[in-house]
């Protein structure tokens, strides 16, 4: 009966965080989604597999989720994969800023911004810009999750819902959470297992989203970074993109390029 209580105190502790972040993030992104989410009965928590009965009554979240993922359709967003193009601009000016090398594919003098705790933007006089956040604002994400499992029981359940591995790497947890998705509470062929995961790592994913206007996520590795891209385009001329490094640490970037563009930018990225 542990990972009742832990997903009770998942969701009420969750939701003063989560309600900073996603306000701080996105404005038009409103607290009361993750209140609203169902909490599990405790019919669904026995000795079976993961604790979960495969017989037990369903979890009564159609309705909410339903809410959910139309006021929210990025919620309904996974990863597709793609491959980084080999984009060549004709020029290209080099900065160092928050622990990185980068290279940007625009000309003009630049306007420079940096603010302690928040990061650097480099803006260049035809608009485009970019912005090296610093610091990486999900540092204790994969943690935190990890930590509310306070029992050896509850440690295990969260093993056997998620894996080791998902819960070991904060590359893999991200992973994890983005490929989330509302789709899987309300099939009729979820099992009850399935459907308890994905009711945990919702209320996180949707904390990740700075902006509503989010199209697709992309999923590609450049020479240096595992990236995972939140793009707005056509939307905004926006990009909001998630690098991990071959030690696990996570950076984020948000700019103003375009595909091509992001691609020579992430290639161009080493770490000082």
């Amino acid at each position: 009966m542990g990972l009742v209580l832990l997903l009770v105190a998942i969701l009420i502790t969750g939701a003063a965080v989560w309600y900073t972040i996603v306000i701080h993030r996105s404005g038009s992104l409103a607290s009361e989604s993750l209140e609203s989410t169902t909490v599990p009965s405790a019919q669904m928590f026995v000795s079976s597999t993961c604790g979960v009965d495969p017989t037990a009554a369903q979890l009564d979240v159609t309705t909410t989720i339903h809410s959910l993922a139309a006021e929210y359709p990025f919620l309904g967003l996974t990863p597709i994969d793609r491959r980084i193009s080999l984009f060549q601009p004709a020029s290209f000016q080099q900065f160092s800023y928050e622990g990185v090398s980068i290279d940007l594919p625009w000309p003009g003098a630049v306007t420079i911004q940096s603010r302690k705790g928040v990061g650097t933007q480099i803006r260049f006089p035809n608009g485009k810009f970019v912005m090296l956040v610093n610091p990486y604002p999900d540092l204790s994400l994969r943690q935190d999750f990890v930590n509310s499992a306070k029992t050896s029981d509850e440690q295990a359940e969260f093993y056997c819902l998620f894996g080791q591995g998902d819960l070991k790497s904060n590359e893999e947890f991200f992973n994890l959470v983005i490929n989330a998705s509302p789709q899987t509470l309300i099939s009729g062929t979820s099992s009850p297992k399935d459907v308890l995961a994905q009711s945990l790592l919702l209320p996180i994913k949707l904390t990740l989203f700075y902006d509503s206007s989010t199209q697709a996520i992309y999923r590609f590795p450049s020479p240096t970074f595992h990236v995972f891209e939140f793009t707005d385009w056509p939307a905004k001329e926006q990009s909001y993109i998630f690098l991990f490094d071959a030690q696990d640490r996570g950076r984020l970037i948000t700019t103003s390029a375009t595909q091509n563009e992001i691609d020579f930018i992430v290639s161009s990225i080493r770490e000082l």
